[in-house]
């Protein structure tokens, strides 16, 4: 039992891995769809979050949604969003030990965007870190990261994903603090 646990965990990284260079190589070719549609991004993110509360709770961590009121909208394109959205979620329970994750929706009227904000408990990532972590390949390595499996392509492939479609992705983190990713997109009107 141990032996197959251990080969459907190295399967599911493999398939992860082969995934998320095929998406580079779509990115890179421009053979994605980035067909635009005005979607509601509450209820995009609040259905993303039901299907991976489960795998925080797998961990006993808490994962929250708060949201303005609804009503906003952005022009996107929806697999594309969910890819982003998805990605911070999971990465944020995949680096977070305790505690929990929050991800925080607004609107800024003023300047006319939307706010997404996906806030952990984790590990958190160094100042040096953050210069590379949107890098291709490139993963956090010290001695609390070395046994999370991942490809170093995921904030990449989102980044690219969110600037697409006329967004913007930023990160702020302290080490055994938290990380907090920020996504922005332009109001639909």
């Amino acid at each position: 039992k141990k032996l197959i646990r251990i080969a459907k965990i190295s399967a599911r990284n493999l398939i992860d891995l082969v995934y998320d260079i095929l998406e580079v190589s779509r990115i890179e070719q421009a053979r994605l769809d980035f067909t635009p549609k005005i979607i509601s991004p509450s209820k995009a993110i609040s259905g993303i979050v039901e299907e991976l509360r489960d795998k925080a709770e797998q961990k006993n961590l808490t994962l929250s949604l708060e949201t303005s009121k609804n009503g906003y909208f952005i022009k996107v394109n929806p697999n594309r969003f969910r890819q982003i959205i998805v990605n911070l979620i999971e990465n944020a329970i995949k680096y977070t030990l305790k505690g929990g994750i929050s991800i925080i929706l607004r609107a800024d009227e003023a300047k006319k965007r939307y706010i997404i904000e996906v806030k952990d408990t984790g590990l958190g990532i160094s100042a040096e870190a953050q210069k590379r972590l949107f890098e291709r390949f490139y993963r956090v390595k010290t001695a609390k990261t070395a046994d999370i499996p991942g490809t170093g392509l995921g904030l990449w492939i989102s980044k690219q994903l969110c600037e697409k479609m006329n967004g913007k992705i930023f990160v702020e983190s302290m080490e055994d603090v938290g990380t907090k990713f920020t996504v922005i997109f332009p109001l639909a009107t």
